[in-house]
């Protein structure tokens, strides 16, 4: 090869491979601006927009959007500010506004919260592009649907039956005695330490959350815990706790069982001696299985029996991509402070639906406890207006 060729060659190997490296470069340049694409947008609307208010108004979306996944909560709290301010200000673009309306809407969608979404982009629909509009379609009709499969037990009841100032557990205040207690039955898994350890971390994640909640209305709570295991005991191994009324006689036999175990004649002379040596206030019994199932509880309503109150928690401790244990404890706790199922009340479809008896948020601090609740548990006095009939027991 002449010398020519050889540098007509290396020129030429040398501009393919610039050519690659420019092909490259512009396609990672594309793959970012695609992954980027809300930010890009949330950047050109916010530069194109002239009024000053629409211009905060984009800013509180734009941080919204950037802190949506790390921090929900916050990302909603930021949204709800500027929701009020599209709602009682100077009027916006429909662009603006459709925008808005869709991210609060995919928000609450990520936290379970599928009322206030599909409320959110019918907002947005209204005012959206015809092709916004489409793909607003589909997400409307799929939440709808699953709408449909949470609210199978919606219309079993239409009187909610509030309990307060009944048993052990009257009023959600003061200092509270709960004796948490691991139990093995016949279809129940074996309760290891680091299970028991996770447990109890999320019940310290429950106690928090009703203690928050219970202050929002002006009331102290302070939880004492006692912990034992009952995994061995070969009559609760013969029996199967579980939700229906084919389980109910095991449901109140184990009970019964690991109160005997415990050195008590029944399970409210149980809670009354946990009562008295926590120097308690209130106290209640949480009995938690390995194994997954539809946790439930037995309530005292006019008056207690032997069998007392006490709930079950059944979930074997394994990652469910929310917070299903945390939620199912603090749930069930409220259940025997005199908390009744919004979720099975027939007029209770979108009435306080972030409220935790209603339905459950992915995260247990998106859940609420709302007016109804507060009341049930003996946290308020006014009774609340309900577009269904409230029956003190």
């Amino acid at each position: 090869m002449s010398p020519d060729d050889s540098i007509s060659h290396k020129a030429a190997t040398g501009l393919a491979i610039a050519g690659h490296l420019a092909v490259c470069l512009l396609f990672a340049a594309v793959m970012i601006a695609v992954r980027h694409y809300d930010e890009l947008r949330a950047w050109v609307e916010l530069h194109a927009t002239t009024s000053p208010a629409e211009r905060n108004l984009l800013a509180q979306v734009s941080d919204a959007e950037r802190i949506r996944y790390q921090d929900p909560m916050g990302a909603l709290a930021e949204l709800d500010t500027a929701v009020r301010r599209l709602e009682g200000g100077p009027a916006m673009r429909d662009r603006v506004a459709a925008r808005l309306y869709t991210l609060r809407g995919d928000v609450f969608g990520d936290l379970y919260q599928y009322t206030d979404a599909l409320a959110d982009w019918q907002r947005a629909q209204a005012r959206a592009s015809p092709q916004e509009r489409m793909a607003l379609e589909q997400r409307v009709a799929q939440t709808q649907r699953n709408l449909e499969v949470m609210n199978k037990e919606r219309n079993n009841r239409s009187v909610y039956l509030a309990s307060p100032n009944v048993g052990p557990a009257a009023i959600l205040a003061g200092r509270i005695a709960v004796a948490y207690v691991f139990v093995r039955d016949r279809s129940g898994g074996a309760w290891g330490l680091r299970d028991r350890e996770l447990a109890l971390a999320s019940w310290g994640m429950a106690e928090a959350w009703l203690a928050a909640r219970a202050r929002q209305y002006g009331t102290n709570v302070r939880f004492t815990r006692r912990v034992f295991l009952v995994d061995r005991n070969p009559e609760v191994r013969r029996l199967q706790v579980g939700y229906g009324r084919s389980f109910a006689s095991d449901d109140a036999a184990v009970a019964r069982l690991v109160a005997d175990q415990l050195g008590a004649t029944s399970v409210l002379g149980f809670l009354y001696i946990l009562q008295y040596h926590a120097r308690a206030d209130q106290a209640v019994m949480i009995l938690h299985l390995a194994r997954d199932g539809r946790s439930l509880s037995r309530r005292c309503l006019e008056s207690c029996g032997p069998d007392g109150e006490f709930a079950y928690v059944l979930d074997a401790v394994t990652p469910k991509g929310w917070d299903r244990l945390a939620y199912a404890q603090a749930h069930e706790t409220l259940h025997l402070f005199g908390a009744d199922d919004l979720y099975k009340i027939r007029g209770a479809y979108d009435y306080a639906a972030r409220d935790i008896m209603n339905y459950p948020s992915r995260l247990l601090r998106a859940s609420t406890l709302e007016p109804i609740t507060a009341y049930a548990t003996g946290l308020q006095r006014e009774r609340p207006a309900a577009p269904f009939r409230i029956v003190r027991r």
